[in-house]
């Protein structure tokens, strides 16, 4: 499988998982870090027991959207976080493994940042073309509500998710319901992470840790692109029944795998619509005869795209990184 980057081979589509998967999170984890380890991406700085100033000045430098750091100890991890100030966020934290001492941190491209920022405005367009007329009073403004609205942690915080004390988690992008009332927890019901220098594989390890992480029932959507041919993948994971091996774990689905690639004169998408269902997103059911889900067709996916390599090009450098997040 290649690496997706600007410097590899032209792309190659991965091929998509098995729809289901039963594996024990933490022992697919630690694998997936001894490969890393062993081979990592051409872009990917692998620092060992860094000091604080060591972490920032990498993420600064990084060529990549990954930086992996070994041997971070809970003190180490939480100088690093503090240094992190809020006038220059260049990095967010996605995945602390405090059995392990892992720290791997996403690094703020601009293609990073547009994958996910991109996404979040077709997601919020879908939402509020979605048909669902039940209305709901709203406790935040004593308004009715006509229809289903996100709360969008921006930007989201690093955490420990409730129950789990092993591994910190940041979205780039997490969503909520707002009506009838914001759920605050830990990534919400829905998750976007996006990824450039890591193959697919390794991002459906995030998806594993968030779908394991105790709380709401969730979606994560996976995104990531190959610069030189400029194609997106989006793959959507979430929970499925109970595990029959495991009881007291669900299944991990993989039930969407789209491909957005060029064309002449635009784009083609392969896989699409991509569909949300509306009762996770939301805690609710919608209104009867409303439809199911919530759905960016293919033409707000084209869409996606074309926004995402327009903004890309007004950057230098594949590896500029922003201050700060970009605001909505």
């Amino acid at each position: 499988m290649p690496i997706l980057n600007g410097q590899g081979p032209s792309f190659v589509p991965p091929t998509p998982p098995s729809t289901t998967d039963n594996s024990v999170v933490s022992s697919d984890l630690t694998e997936n870090l001894v490969v890393v380890a062993r081979s990592p991406a051409p872009d990917c700085e692998i620092l060992k027991a860094p000091p604080p100033e060591d972490v920032i000045e990498a993420t600064a430098r990084a060529k990549g959207d990954i930086v992996i750091c070994l041997g971070v100890d809970i003190n180490n991890y939480v100088q690093i976080i503090k240094k992190r100030g809020p006038d220059t966020v260049k990095f967010r934290v996605r995945r602390y493994s405090l059995r392990t001492g892992t720290l791997e941190l996403a690094v703020l491209t601009p293609l990073h940042e547009s994958l996910h920022v991109q996404l979040k405005r077709q997601v919020v367009n879908a939402v509020v073309a979605f048909p669902d007329s039940e209305s709901r009073l709203s406790p935040l403004v004593g308004q009715p509500v006509d229809v289903p609205r996100l709360y969008w942690r921006n930007p989201p915080a690093p955490g420990f998710p409730q129950g789990n004390s092993q591994d910190a988690l940041e979205a780039d992008a997490s969503a909520s319901p707002l009506n009838p009332c914001p759920y605050l927890g830990l990534g919400g019901t829905l998750v976007i992470l996006p990824g450039v220098t890591q193959v697919l594989a390794e991002l459906r390890q995030y998806a594993k840790v968030w779908l394991n992480a105790p709380g709401l029932k969730k979606l994560v959507l996976l995104v990531t692109a190959c610069p030189k041919d400029r194609v997106i993948l989006i793959e959507k994971w979430s929970q499925g029944s109970l595990s029959p091996s495991l009881p007291h774990q669900r299944t991990l689905v993989a039930d969407q795998w789209i491909s957005i690639s060029p064309k002449e004169g635009g784009f083609s998408v392969t896989g699409g619509p991509l569909e949300l269902d509306f009762r996770t997103l939301f805690l609710r059911r919608p209104t009867p005869g409303q439809g199911d889900s919530i759905v960016i067709d293919d033409n707000m996916l084209k869409e996606y795209a074309t926004s995402v390599w327009n903004e890309v090009g007004n950057f230098p450098t594949a590896s500029t990184t922003f201050a700060r997040p970009r605001p909505n």
